[in-house]
């Protein structure tokens, strides 16, 4: 039996290889998206996600959500994702036609439809999550489960010195969703930086008419792989969101977890701190875990997953 997914993004780049991973599945139904503002404006992020869907031709129930976090002003990311949140390559990401219900009222729908059966993606900020949990409390124990990209546990931030870009947006929705009593998987920034990357020679494989979207997604990334030579990085395309969407479609790529109590910075002194995950290793609050965390995982399943969706002959 396909698992049942409801898919929560901000539709950049690597959102965008996610979802198509998971519409090319033959493993998940795919029930849902719901669109958050982030990577870019909930209603570029809408178009996007239909646009992926269009071109994989398949029509799923696209909703628009939270246009900001819940106490703060959205931080965009179109340094690394372009203006409109797929590397600006010009495609025809406008015009469509999205659902006329919200995000809160697609999501709730979907969870009573499918009682304990459905696990719900964020690819995004946690907003739309956090919004239907204060309104829906309920549901909480109607969700099989949380599949979270955010944070990161071994590594630097990517957004601060120590916090990663989806929690560090809407700090106190990540903060809301992660203390709730829900089943929860973490894949953090730090799992992709080291076991979720292609090198420019692998990227390059993707560019074959083999597939309705290879090229596309090649030329999505001509955006992020520009800043990261301006700022001296190491030319590799990570992709975050393709590695949380993996570890749910291939429980097997993930090579070590652990069960830990979480919680996520939204105030301090600093600034640079907000959005930070803290992670009780030692058990010094004598918390009950309330999160299982990605520790490790196989690069090459990675690859050859990629490879796989996009018809790439190794």
């Amino acid at each position: 039996m396909k698992k049942k997914i409801f898919i929560d993004t901000d539709a950049g780049t690597d959102d965008a290889v996610a979802i198509v991973m998971a519409l090319a599945s033959p493993s998940v139904e795919v029930v849902g998206i719901s669109c958050v503002g982030g990577n870019a404006t909930v209603d570029q992020v809408a178009q996007n996600v239909l646009f992926l869907c269009d071109r994989m031709n398949r029509s799923i129930p696209v909703y628009i959500g939270a246009r900001k976090p819940l106490t703060r002003p959205l931080k965009s990311s179109d340094f690394i994702h372009g203006k409109d949140g797929l590397g600006d390559i010009g495609s025809d990401n406008h015009g469509r036609k999205s659902s006329d219900i919200s995000a809160v009222e697609g999501l709730r729908k979907a969870i009573i439809s499918h009682p304990n059966e459905l696990t719900i993606v964020t690819l995004g900020p946690l907003t739309n999550m956090a919004i239907t949990l204060q309104q829906h409390p309920e549901l909480i124990p109607l969700i099989k489960g949380l599949h979270i990209m955010g944070g990161n546990y071994q590594m630097p931030g990517n957004i601060t010195p120590v916090s990663e870009y989806n929690f560090w947006v809407d700090p106190e929705a990540a903060d809301l969703c992660i203390k709730t009593n829900i089943p929860k998987v973490i894949v953090g920034w730090d799992i992709t930086i080291r076991h979720g990357y292609l090198d420019i020679d692998e990227l390059g494989a993707l560019k074959h008419d083999n597939h309705p979207l290879a090229r596309d997604i090649v030329q999505m990334q001509k955006v992020r792989l520009d800043w990261m030579q301006s700022v001296g990085h190491e030319m590799l395309c990570s992709w975050a969101d393709a590695v949380a969407m993996l570890a749910l479609l291939e429980p097997h790529y993930c090579t070590e977890r652990g069960d830990y109590y979480c919680q996520v910075v939204t105030s301090g002194d600093r600034d640079d701190t907000r959005g930070m995950l803290v992670v009780d290793v030692n058990r010094q609050k004598s918390m009950r875990p309330n999160a299982q965390i990605v520790l490790n995982a196989d690069r090459e399943i990675f690859k050859s997953s990629i490879y796989k969706t996009f018809n790439v002959t190794a």
